[in-house]
């Protein structure tokens, strides 16, 4: 075995990630494997496949059936199918596409006793017959255990890692090495089993962490044999890892081993990269917006570009339109049809009514015979042309959709052309 061992490619290797949520919503962890796969896959590639429990109501949603095209994979799964294994192998239908192999445990019922009496004379772990989550988990280690046997046997080139999360996946960790499988094993908690039975109860959990009976607590709960699968998991894995440290510090004494590592639950940097990439996206079309509203207004009217509410509209023809609310006043948010309770809103707003947009010229006086020389519409919503931007300029008039203004009531004269 160890011949085989040293001509294995340690730098391509393989890896098998198991889990009892691949492809099986049923808690929390499932979020977990689902976002870390795609960035697994990118890394590994054709090398990544993951390993779960077969659930028919799900799997047919979540899961695109294929052949295997490795040889080694194709002739293990041949063989465990013809020993009477159901299982479905393909692709996980989420970004990558990762590969899946969910193993059906009913298939392989029959065999529970055979297996509980095996577990006992080689682990000493007692599992009761009226625990179906334990009978499950039994089910499920044995055919993990029985795969990667068959695999490591057929593939004795490159080198295989397993993958296990929490103690539903990690029983096959114990018939891994009992069995000396040429397999490098990684188990990782999220939360130790007991943990949370004591967190649930009245207890002072952080201040007597070290001072707790570990089997009688788990004896006492119920779940001696489900806290025993984890122990063991955590003791035979090759590397034990948690990801928090308050989760180390837990297991430490809990499960009596301290973690090689810690792997946090992140988020994902190539998303906060794209991230960044679109704000800098935006602040350049910002940039491209603001000189569009400058080469229209600027030299006739001024005003601040930091005050300035810009959103985007669509007019009957479902032409695309930019309305340019100029300053963040009671007068803009009129502008764009909240209303204003200004005795000139009265003049205004009846023409709006009748027909919502008029045109006016971009410069104009308050009224045909005025002489003040102000402009009508100081704060406006204009609606123009957004692509193409340089269009805007060549136009004689702008399209607005009111025409009021602070001042316009200082001139006597002043009425508004329809």
């Amino acid at each position: 075995m160890s011949d085989v061992a040293e001509k294995r490619d340690v730098r391509n290797p393989l890896l098998f990630e198991v889990a009892w949520e691949v492809a099986n919503k049923v808690g929390g962890i499932y979020t977990v494997i689902k976002t870390k796969a795609p960035v697994t896959a990118q890394e590994y590639g054709d090398r990544y496949t993951l390993i779960g429990p077969l659930s028919y109501k799900t799997a047919p949603m979540e899961v695109e059936s294929v052949e295997p095209e490795d040889p080694a994979l194709r002739s293990t799964l041949n063989s465990m199918r013809e020993r009477g294994v159901k299982f479905l192998y393909g692709r996980w239908l989420i970004e990558r596409a990762p590969r899946v192999l969910l193993f059906d445990t009913g298939s392989m019922y029959h065999r529970l006793d055979e297996w509980k009496g095996d577990l006992w004379n080689a682990a000493g772990i007692p599992t009761p017959q009226n625990d179906h989550e334990t009978n499950e988990t039994l089910v499920f280690g044995y055919l993990v255990a029985w795969f990667l046997g068959e695999f490591a046997i057929q593939e004795r080139k490159k080198a295989i890692i397993a993958h296990f999360h929490e103690w539903q996946a990690g029983l096959a960790i114990p018939l891994c090495r009992k069995r000396r499988i040429d397999v490098t094993t990684i188990f990782t908690t999220h939360a130790t089993l007991l943990g949370r039975y004591l967190c649930a109860g009245s207890v002072d959990f952080y201040n007597n962490l070290q001072y707790f009976d570990v089997d009688h607590e788990a004896g006492k709960r119920g779940i001696y044999h489900r806290y025993c699968i984890e122990r063991s998991a955590a003791h035979f894995a090759d590397v034990f890892t948690t990801v928090s440290h308050i989760t180390a510090y837990e297991s430490e004494h809990l499960l009596k081993r301290k973690p090689d590592g810690v792997l946090p639950n992140g988020l994902n940097v190539v998303k906060f990269s794209a991230m960044h990439e679109f704000q800098n996206l935006h602040a350049v079309s910002k940039n491209k917006i603001n000189e569009f509203i400058k080469g229209h207004f600027y030299g006739h009217y001024d005003f601040d570009l930091d005050n300035t509410l810009v959103s985007r509209a669509r007019d009957a023809s479902e032409r695309e339109r930019v309305m340019v609310a100029v300053g963040a006043t009671r007068w803009a948010w009129a502008a764009l049809g909240m209303g204003c309770r200004r005795r000139s809103r009265r003049r205004v707003w009846p023409a709006l009514s009748r027909r919502p947009c008029c045109l006016v010229p971009l410069r104009t006086r308050c009224a045909p015979r005025c002489t003040c020389d102000r402009l009508l519409h100081p704060y406006l919503a204009a609606l123009t042309d957004a692509s193409p931007f340089a269009r805007a300029r060549s136009t004689s008039s702008l399209r607005v959709a009111t025409s009021t203004a602070t001042r316009v009531s200082t001139c006597s004269s002043s009425r508004l052309r329809g």
